[in-house]
């Protein structure tokens, strides 16, 4: 009840001009310090890594075995999107997976992140959940001959990954923070070395909806216009609206 109470006073007077995640992290780090836990979905993000890791060699064959390996660990990617605690809804990730798997992305730019991603030297890949890490790999492993840096959360904040929930999925590569304690990536908030790295990199893969409703507004800025390319089912009317898809599609957009 004090938790409730506490997030119904931070929403009377939240900013409807900030985003949904920005909002939402407020309610979050109050609920924190309520239950006086820095981290209180650490079992369920232990968990969910490990039920992942436990079929991890099934899931490289499939993207190994295919037909088009990158776009194949494109979908799968898209599919561990519905990984989310925060949502507050059970899920079948199996049948997610064989849904997505099927159909094709409701929103489908990845034919200009192929064209471009020869061309380009780093990818910042910003992670979601934890879980949902685990079939991140597949597709970081598809991106040959470039740097990826993958982005992680400061500090906990629902299941979302933390350097320690990434390095247990099994991500290998170079970790970095915003510079913030945040739910997404509000850019306009990070660190300064965050901002120049972002900005800097040849291209940009943004996982899931925090970080999309996060990052959407920065298709308007000159140094990321046409480089950030936004993965993620789509799991609200309000995101699913905002780029022309249905509850449920996987979406592969540009920015």
């Amino acid at each position: 009840m004090a938790v409730l109470a506490d997030a119904a006073r931070v929403l009377s007077t939240a900013d409807a001009n900030r985003s949904p995640a920005e909002i939402s992290f407020d309610c979050l780090k109050r609920a924190h310090e309520i239950l006086g836990d820095r981290d209180p979905f650490a079992r369920q993000k232990r968990e969910q890594n490990e039920r992942m890791l436990e079929h991890y060699a099934r899931f490289a064959s499939l993207v190994r075995e295919s037909a088009d390996p990158l776009r194949t660990a494109m979908k799968l990617a898209a599919a561990a999107n519905i990984i989310d605690t925060g949502i507050g809804q059970a899920y079948d990730f199996e049948t997610a997976m064989k849904t997505v798997l099927e159909r094709e992305f409701a929103v489908d730019d990845s034919p200009k992140f192929r064209e471009m991603l020869p061309k380009a030297r780093t990818l910042v890949y910003v992670l979601d959940n934890a879980g949902e890490a685990v079939l991140d790999r597949p597709l970081i492993e598809q991106l040959k001959n470039i740097e990826v840096i993958c982005v992680a959360r400061r500090s906990p904040i629902i299941n979302d990954v933390t350097a320690e929930d990434a390095r247990q999925a099994g991500i290998s590569t170079r970790l970095v923070d915003p510079g913030i304690d945040a739910l997404g990536v509000p850019l306009k908030n990070c660190g300064p070395e965050f901002q120049k790295m972002f900005r800097g990199a040849g291209l940009i893969i943004s996982k899931g909806q925090a970080n999309f409703e996060t990052l959407d507004e920065c298709a308007r800025d000159d140094a990321l216009r046409g480089k950030m390319f936004f993965l993620f089912l789509a799991k609200c009317p309000c995101v699913a609206d905002v780029v022309g898809a249905r509850v449920g599609d996987a979406i592969f957009k540009q920015a």
